[in-house]
């Protein structure tokens, strides 16, 4: 046994000594490997270069080639000055590897740990290659043995590697398995709308026409095959950073500066006399040379032929593009924004014009503003300045539009890349709609409930907001040219494209919600409210997926919206009073969205009874009688959703003696559930069971009436996604908390309980006694 170990042992030492004689620095495997990460280098380079070539032009690729190389081996050199203090790497290699840094990071648009990942990956893989390649030409004749293997397996090794890798860029990715939808999981689900489906294409014939500066050098449809010309309008005032080299570059390859912003667009209309309702779309950040506003065509003929006269506005020139060599345009909605206005100055003119096609045919009366992406957050903007006087940040910029803008509608916004005088966009009376997908690579937070939570109505106002997650959607495709790659290739490749919905279907939720808004809030068919109470009434009409809606109607009495102050044992009401008990988590905070917060306050409800059945949680508010108007014609509302236990704080904290505005005695010594701990780790191959709990109403009389919060729906779980083909490529958050709206027509309890006073509701509870543990978020609680 001791000679078989002897032998053992001398065997893998002549293998390492082969090894280390072959492939440590000196050899000719390092100028192998050298050459392989040059090469490697220079096929990035190659490709970006051919890409701002066919996009930006000749120059921009020159500069850019120039500009890199100059960089990548400064580093390079630089770096390897510092590596002879501590190594005695051959000079090339070195600058091979740390030129290398830059080239793969660059190409994958990476950075941090998955950048590192994916550079020492192609280092690896290139080495290999190349090193085995060198070694094949160099020494194929002299080795022997264990050295052929050696480099056989190296060229293998390498070249399995990089196909590998781009066999797996290339391919979108796997189908993943929709999470469970809760809300029709319940036994009673609500009757599809008879409604008419807004999707389907109207009575109107579709005509289609183009206007704009005429002179565009870039697109003839908007230069010599316009049918109607525009002005230019001045927007150097909220377009500084149109300045410098990158400026200087914009303006070449577009033809004009910022003094002389082209107003173009592509119109879909209606074939008939008219008024009709006006609805300008914009398109967001996109590269500019890739034109983003051919891609709404499939809602132009949609809302044409259902009556409306949509344009699609051309503001590529704002976007991004290779001519951003140093600093790029920058802060830039506000001119978004500020040209939509502009546009609807053109369409007023041309509405009063007797010589103009459009003479007498727009219902100025009824203007709807859209947008995606960016020029989502644009059309907010725009609605503010519609109501102000002067530019926030420069009141030499005077504004005087006041047009009858009664919607706006968001795809995938963001939000706060402009804000006015240092806030985030308030409006007041408007209806506004937000649609996001849970698989947005690009805008992958929910950004439009922020704008959504910012939005205020008056008593005599008759409007409503609403918002739509939709689980499987993406950025892009709600956008025909932008498709289902939210970004650029390679990067984009990094993400799972194979768990996208069809284009076809996601276009399909846009037209029915949008084309149904429109119908409520242009049309004032009010019928079609009822689909944005509850989405499963036009389920027949969507696609099979999971939506968590928000809806809030004008004219909602509100409770309790924690807006107020700090204080847990008060609500919206004068005079109002909280208590709970048995709680293991009760706290008020606004909820984090994977950028920022949503710009509202919720309370946070958490319990816990899995080790005593006395526990009996529940949080109440009561408030004096006639406060509140309330009748059997009434709905109970608001918002809620599960945490997934993410609102838990950590170790064993008691929530005590919070009932004490009550005078109440009972203490709130539940240990809260710890979802890290033991408890959750023997758990955590079941089945989470689906939230639900009793509600409880009281009236001034002492009587109260239960049901169950499954009348309506179950509460949705967390929908955790994975965006990227591996988990540690995502830098966005694994989930968001949304928020899901809840209605409950009191009507429908009428009958069952006849003695309860309507009329006169002073309280209203939620008793946690279905599911034994959970967090919830709630808020909004009020009557409609």
């Amino acid at each position: 046994m001791k000679a078989f170990y002897r032998k053992s042992a001398g065997l893998l030492k002549n293998l390492y000594e082969k090894f280390r004689r072959n492939f440590f620095p000196g050899t000719t495997a390092v100028k192998g490997a050298t050459a392989g990460l040059f090469a490697g280098f220079a096929i990035t380079i190659i490709i970006s270069a051919w890409l701002m070539l066919h996009f930006a032009g000749p120059w921009v690729a020159i500069i850019f080639i120039v500009a890199f190389l100059a960089t990548s081996f400064l580093m390079g050199f630089l770096g390897f000055s510092l590596l002879r203090l501590v190594s005695t790497t051959p000079f090339w290699l070195a600058v091979a590897l740390i030129a290398g840094i830059p080239a793969s990071f660059m190409f994958f648009g990476l950075d941090g740990l998955s950048g590192f990942i994916i550079y020492s990956f192609l280092v690896l893989s290139f080495a290999l290659l190349g090193g085995g390649i060198w070694l094949f030409k160099q020494n194929w004749h002299f080795a022997r043995g264990i050295t052929r293997v050696l480099i056989i397996v190296s060229i293998l090794l390498g070249a399995a590697g990089l196909v590998g890798g781009v066999v797996w860029l290339v391919l979108p990715g796997a189908e993943v398995e929709m999470p469970v939808n809760a809300s029709m999981e319940v036994l009673e689900i609500p009757a599809e709308s008879e409604l008419e489906n807004p999707s389907r294409p109207g009575p109107y014939k579709v005509s289609y026409l183009t206007y704009g500066s005429g002179n565009d050098k870039e697109r003839a449809e908007f230069g010599t095959d316009v049918e109607m010309t525009t002005e230019p309008a001045d927007g150097s005032t909220f377009l500084s950073s149109w300045s410098g080299m990158s400026g200087k570059l914009r303006t070449r390859y577009f033809g004009f500066d910022n003094e002389e912003l082209p107003l173009n667009a592509r119109v879909w209309y209606p074939d008939g006399q008219g008024p009709f309702p006006l609805v300008l779309i914009v398109h967001g950040n996109h590269l500019a040379q890739d034109f983003s506003d051919p891609g709404y065509e499939y809602l132009g003929q949609l809302l044409a032929s259902r009556g409306y006269i949509m344009a699609s506005v051309d503001q590529n020139f704002l976007n991004g593009t290779f001519t951003n060599i140093f600093s790029g345009l920058n802060n830039e909605n506000d001119a978004r924004g500020w040209l939509l206005l502009k546009h609807l100055e053109a369409w007023e003119e041309w509405n009063n014009d007797e010589d103009n096609r459009f003479y007498q045919k727009v219902d100025m009366g009824n203007i709807a503003l859209m947008g995606h992406s960016r020029g989502g957050e644009a059309a907010a903007h725009a609605a503010l300045f519609n109501t102000l006087p002067y530019y926030p940040d420069d009141a030499n910029e005077p504004f005087d539009f006041n047009f009858n803008i009664k919607a706006v509608i968001a795809i995938a916004p963001c939000d706060g890349q402009y804000q006015p005088a240092g806030t985030r966009t308030p409006l007041q009376n408007i209806n506004y709609l937000v649609l996001q997908g849970s698989h947005d690579a690009d805008v992958s937070s929910y950004q439009g409930m922020r704008q959504f939570n910012r939005i205020d109505y008056s008593d005599d106002f008759d409007g409503f907001k609403a918002g739509v997650y939709a689980w499987g959607a993406n950025h892009g495709q709600f956008n025909s040219v932008w498709g289902n790659k939210d970004g650029a290739s390679p990067r984009i490749n990094l993400f799972n494209l194979g768990q996208l919905m069809d284009e076809e279907e996601q276009q399909t939720i846009a037209g029915v919600y949008i084309s149904a808004f429109l119908e409520a809030t242009l049309m004032d068919n009010q019928e079609y409210r009822k689909i944005f109470r509850d989405h499963r009434k036009a389920r027949h009409w969507l696609p099979e997926t999971i939506y968590i809606t928000q809806f809030e109607e004008a004219g909602t009495r509100f409770v309790a919206s924690f807006e107020e102050d700090l204080d847990l044992s008060t609500a919206s009401l004068p005079g109002s009073i909280i208590s709970s008990a048995d709680l293991s988590v009760w706290r008020e905070e606004s909820l984090s969205l994977n950028w920022g917060n949503y710009d509202s306050q919720t309370v946070i409800l958490g319990w816990n009874t899995r080790e005593s059945d006395t526990l009996q949680p529940r949080w109440e508010i009561r408030w004096d009688k006639g406060l509140v108007e309330t009748s059997k014609n009434a709905a109970l509302v608001f918002s809620l959703a599960d945490t997934g236990g993410a609102a838990d704080p950590p170790g064993d904290s008691k929530n005590n003696d919070n009932n004490n505005v009550e005078n109440n005695n009972e203490k709130n010594n539940t240990e809260e559930e710890d979802s890290t701990g033991d408890e959750a780790d023997s758990e955590e191959d079941e089945e989470p069971e689906l939230i639900d709990f009793t509600i409880r109403l009281s009236d001034a009389s002492g009587q109260t009436l239960d049901f169950p919060l499954a009348s309506c729906s179950f509460v949705q779980p967390p929908l955790e996604r994975q965006l990227t083909k591996l988990a540690f490529m995502q830098s966005a958050a694994k989930s968001e908390t949304i928020l899901q709206h809840f209605y409950f027509p009191l009507n429908r309890l009428s009958d069952e309980f006849p003695d309860f006073d309507f009329e006169h509701i002073t309280g209203i509870g939620f008793y946690f006694d279905q599911v034994p543990h959970g967090v919830v978020a709630v808020d909004n609680i009020g009557f409609k």
